[in-house]
C-alpha cells in the first residue's frame, strides 16, 4: 500500500514588483496566478512617480495561487510651497525655507543698494510648488563693498565707540591727555574702507 500525503495548495512566490508600473505588474502577476488587490499611493524622494514602491505580501513570501498583492504606487517628490524671499530678511527666508522640508544653500555678496542681511537673490525664484528636500540657493547681501568713517571728533570715547562699532568698524584708542574726548582719527573720516575696518581714535 501507497499512502500519498498532500502538501496542500500549491505556494507560489511573490516576485519583486518595485519599480514597476501597475500594468508591468499585472502582467507579471498573472503569469504565476496572482492577482493585484488594493492599490494605495504614497509620497517617495526615491521613486518615480506612478512606479510600485513595495507590495503586500512582499517579494519573495509564498502565497497561494489567485492570492491578491497589494501594491504601494510612488506619488512622486512631496511637493511644498514655495515663496520668492527676495528683499526679505535671510532669517525670515532660511527659517521659512527650512520648516518647509527644503536644503537652503546660503551664499553672500557686497552690494552697495541692499541692506545687509537681505535676500538679493534666490535660485528657483519663480512662486509655484517645488519637491520637499530640493536645494533652494540664495544670495544675501554682505553690505556695502566700501563704507565711510564718520566724524566722530570732540565726541566722548563712549559716544565715539558706539556710533563705529554700529557700523561694523573694529575701534582702538590712543591717549595723549585726561581729557576723554576724539582729538584725532586713523584713518581720517570721510574715508571709504571695507566693512570691519580697524579706526583708531585718539582721546586727549
Amino acid at each position: 500500500m501507497h499512502l500519498i500525503i498532500s502538501k496542500g495548495k500549491e505556494r507560489i512566490e511573490v516576485p519583486n514588483l518595485a519599480g514597476l508600473t501597475i500594468e508591468s505588474a499585472t502582467v507579471a502577476l498573472k503569469e504565476i496566478n496572482l492577482k493585484i488587490g488594493r492599490v494605495s499611493e504614497k509620497f517617495s524622494d526615491s521613486v518615480e512617480a506612478g512606479l510600485i514602491i513595495d507590495g503586500n505580501p512582499v517579494s519573495g513570501s509564498p502565497v497561494r495561487k489567485d492570492s491578491t498583492i497589494e501594491l504601494i504606487i510612488s506619488k512622486g517628490l512631496e511637493q511644498v510651497a514655495l515663496a520668492n524671499f527676495q528683499g526679505k530678511t535671510s532669517d525670515q527666508a532660511q527659517s521659512e525655507l527650512t520648516a518647509a522640508g527644503l536644503i537652503v544653500n546660503s551664499k553672500y555678496e557686497y552690494s552697495d543698494t541692499i541692506p545687509i542681511g537681505t535676500v538679493i537673490q534666490q535660485t528657483p525664484s519663480d512662486v509655484g510648488t517645488i519637491g520637499k528636500g530640493e536645494k533652494i540657493t540664495l544670495v544675501i547681501s554682505k553690505g556695502p563693498s566700501k563704507i565711510f568713517i564718520p566724524n566722530v571728533y570732540s565726541l566722548s570715547k563712549m559716544g565715539a565707540t558706539k556710533i563705529l562699532e554700529d557700523l561694523g568698524f573694529v575701534v582702538k584708542y590712543k591717549y595723549i591727555a585726561k581729557k576723554k574726548s576724539v582729538t584725532n582719527m586713523s584713518p581720517k573720516y570721510g574715508t571709504a574702507v571695507a566693512p570691519g575696518s580697524t579706526v583708531t581714535i585718539t582721546l586727549g
